[in-house]
């Protein structure tokens, strides 16, 4: 997973890319990720994404 922050839209973005064929464990993985950045890295007048 890797993420970046966008000046213009004022948000954080992640991004992680998977080979294969979508597996419903991607999606729970994507959200602890997303919780983890919105607990740890995201500032007040951001928006997660």
């Amino acid at each position: 997973m890797t993420y970046f922050y966008n000046r213009k839209l004022k948000r954080l973005i992640a991004i992680e890319l998977k080979l294969g064929k979508f597996k419903a464990s991607y999606k729970g993985q994507m959200e602890l990720y997303l919780r983890w950045l919105e607990k740890y890295e995201k500032e007040e007048d951001e928006n997660l994404q």
